[in-house]
């Protein structure tokens, strides 16, 4: 993921990189957490599933190599700064998957395979994108002076003539 994001910054000449990465919890592995050296300060809540490492044979839990990566992690997401931040997911991630579901009716795929499937998720979120530059470009204020344009309307852009 960091890797993507970092050809796509470099493909759009930003040369700035991400000083925070936020992830859910699927992204929580000990490689996503540790892989990275110049990694930018992550977020990601440790999984919550029940299985933390081998049980022991006297009954006592055993200690896993990620239990101080899950203490520390579970502390940065505590504090109030980490509070702040991970919240911030539901403003700017988390909309765009209920916008596409709810709003456009995309609930499942119409196609099959993986590719099919990629493909078909790359032109829901490209029409996503496009239906928002229309709408902002139709919300703003005429450049020649006029009051605004026409409200927009919830059926998307008006056909071509």
């Amino acid at each position: 993921m960091l890797d993507a994001t970092a050809v796509t910054l470099g493909a759009a000449g930003i040369v700035e990189r991400p000083g925070m990465l936020l992830a859910d919890s699927g992204y929580w592995t000990i490689a996503n957490l540790t892989a990275v050296s110049d990694a930018p300060e992550l977020l990601i809540p440790p999984a919550r599933h029940g299985r933390q490492g081998k049980p022991r044979k006297d009954g006592k839990p055993s200690e896993s190599r990620s239990d101080g990566l899950r203490t520390a992690m579970k502390a940065k997401l505590a504090s109030d700064e980490g509070k702040v931040c991970y919240a911030k997911r539901k403003e700017t991630v988390e909309p765009v998957f209920g916008q596409i579901k709810d709003v456009r009716g995309a609930r499942r795929f119409q196609r099959r395979g993986l590719r099919a499937c990629q493909a078909e998720w790359k032109l829901l979120c490209g029409t996503h994108n496009l239906l928002k530059l229309w709408r902002h470009q139709t919300a703003s204020p005429a450049t020649n002076g006029a009051a605004s344009r026409p409200a927009r309307s919830s059926d998307g852009p008006p056909a071509a003539s």
